[in-house]
């Protein structure tokens, strides 16, 4: 039995420790020349001993009958799960913020309404145009007028 904890503890460590490095790595694979920062190592090895005790915990029982690549498959979903977990949260708290932003916008401008613009000057008369002669198709100007509450369409443009 302790056997089987300490194979399944480090094929979980391996399992945990491979999908972080394979991330810090890939970037200098793709470009050799890009300045990369340093890993923050004891984070990576804390989240290997946390896949690893869970690998033990969940496959030191059954380990007799799995396989060790089986067993491997597995605690490299544990990583991924984590991770979903992680950003789900993280997801959460970004709408939650968004939100009640949102939220102490709306009261403001609710509370503090901003204040109409007042641009200088007279509003200008418009008058209807005159008439075009009889026989004419194209206009170039189109004209409304009031009739009881509805619009009458009094010319029509016509491109």
């Amino acid at each position: 039995m302790v056997r089987n904890v300490i194979l399944t503890f480090a094929i979980g460590l391996i399992a945990g420790i491979s999908p972080f490095l394979f991330m810090q790595l890939l970037p200098a694979l793709l470009n050799p020349s890009l300045q990369m920062d340093s890993p923050n190592y004891l984070a990576i090895l804390l989240t290997s001993v946390l896949v690893g005790t869970i690998t033990s915990i969940i496959f030191a029982t059954k380990f007799d009958s799995k396989e060790p690549q089986d067993v491997f498959c597995y605690a490299l979903g544990i990583p991924a799960i984590l991770i979903a977990t992680v950003s789900n949260i993280s997801t959460e708290f970004k709408a939650v913020n968004k939100i009640s932003e949102v939220k102490e916008n709306l009261t403001s401008v609710i509370l503090n309404p901003p204040q109409p613009e007042l641009i200088p000057g007279e509003p200008k008369v418009l008058q209807p145009p005159k008439a075009s002669p009889k026989g004419a198709r194209f206009g170039s100007h189109a004209w409304a007028e009031g009739n009881s509450g509805a619009l009458r369409l009094k010319r029509m443009v016509i491109l």
